[in-house]
C-alpha cells in the first residue's frame, strides 16, 4: 500500500500507465496526466478534467462508475475497454466514437 498525496499527481505530467486498486480520496483528486496510455482505475468516477486522447486501453474492471465520459470528440487510439462486473454502470458511450476499440468486455 502507497499513500500519496492527492497533488502528487500534478507534477506527474508525463505520466503513461496507472494502476489504482484503490485510491479512497479521490474525491480530492484534481488531475491526471492527459499522456496516460493505459489506466486501471477502480473508482467511482473518471475525473471531469481529464482528457483520454491517449489512452489504448481503460480498464475499470469491478468499478463503481456509474458514466464513462459525457464527451462527443473520437478516441481514436482506444482499443481495449473493460467493464466487467461495473454493476453501478448505467450508461455507455456511442461506441461510434471509438473507431479503433478492438476489445469491448462487458460482463457482469
Amino acid at each position: 500500500m502507497l499513500n500519496l498525496s492527492v497533488d502528487a499527481f500534478s507534477k506527474m505530467k508525463n505520466l503513461r500507465l496507472l494502476k489504482v486498486l484503490w485510491l479512497s480520496n479521490c474525491e480530492d483528486l484534481r488531475y491526471l496526466s492527459n499522456k496516460l496510455r493505459l489506466l486501471d482505475w477502480l473508482s467511482k468516477s473518471l475525473l471531469s478534467g481529464f482528457q483520454p486522447d491517449n489512452l489504448v486501453a481503460l480498464r475499470l474492471p469491478y468499478s463503481r462508475i456509474e458514466q464513462l465520459w459525457k464527451r462527443t470528440t473520437p478516441l481514436y487510439k482506444l482499443k481495449v475497454l473493460n467493464l466487467s462486473g461495473s454493476k453501478k454502470l448505467i450508461r455507455i458511450p456511442d461506441f461510434k466514437m471509438v473507431p479503433n476499440l478492438e476489445n469491448l468486455v462487458l460482463e457482469g
